[in-house]
């Protein structure tokens, strides 16, 4: 599976492809334990992977306490945090637009039951402010994909 993490040089190390980053790996969990998501730092501006050490990200970005706690909301079961299997960060439901979780849910912009993991409508793409660095989606909200970039 390509990544676009290819070609960049880590920050850290100055290499390029001579060890794997969390950015890198597949997805594998679909649960992070509420441990895991206390222990979140950085935030990967190039995929949307977080991650308890800027060692593990090839474009670290430290997350401010805001975002923190949007992660520790996703988690607030006993058993840990539904995970995007696009980017492995927790995810409240309906998930991200790049990976949604728990369909059908309500689309809040044309009240539409969505039953459809592709779903874009009218009032989503008026409203659109931030396109996905992994995926291409579009999203009204920062947090609906996993690596948002605003749009121009």
């Amino acid at each position: 599976m390509a990544h676009l993490t290819e070609g960049f040089l880590c920050p850290n190390c100055g290499e390029k492809s001579k060890h794997v980053h969390a950015c890198q790996k597949d997805i594998k969990d679909t649960k992070m334990s509420m441990e895991k998501v206390k222990q979140l730092e950085y935030f990967c501006i190039n995929c949307g992977r977080v991650a308890g050490s800027d060692q593990d990200l090839c474009q670290p970005v430290a997350l401010d306490e805001r975002e923190k706690s949007k992660f520790v909301k996703a988690a607030v079961e006993s058993d840990g945090a539904e995970t995007c299997k696009v980017c492995g960060q927790p995810v409240s439901p309906p998930g991200h637009i790049c990976d949604p979780k728990g369909l059908p849910y309500t689309c809040e912009y044309c009240g539409d039951t969505v039953k459809n993991y592709r779903h874009m409508c009218k009032q989503m793409i008026e409203k659109a402010k931030y396109t996905c660095n992994n995926c291409g989606r579009i999203a009204v909200e920062k947090d609906d994909v996993c690596a948002p970039i605003k749009l121009q």
